[in-house]
C-alpha cells in the first residue's frame, strides 16, 4: 500500500488529496477498487483530515476496510 500511495501523491505532500486532486480515486484503482463519488466522499469524512486529505496510514486501514467490504 506504501508504493501506491507513494506512486500517487503527485505533489509530494504526503497526503492524498480527495476532492481537489484525482490521487485518492486514481490510489485506490490501483489497488483494486474502483469507487463512485458517494463511497470517495465517504472515505474523505471518515479517514480525510479537516482538508479532506488522507495520510498514509489512514489510508492503508480505509483500503482495509474497504477489502473487508467488498471481498
Amino acid at each position: 500500500m506504501q508504493k501506491i500511495f507513494k506512486a500517487h501523491d503527485a505533489d509530494k505532500s504526503s497526503t492524498l488529496g480527495s476532492l481537489k486532486s484525482p490521487e485518492l480515486r486514481q490510489a485506490l484503482a490501483s489497488a483494486g477498487y474502483k469507487v463512485n463519488a458517494m463511497t470517495l466522499n465517504a472515505i474523505v469524512r471518515r479517514y480525510g483530515d479537516r482538508n479532506g486529505e488522507i495520510w498514509l496510514d489512514k489510508f492503508v486501514v480505509a483500503a482495509v476496510k474497504l477489502r473487508a467490504m467488498i471481498g
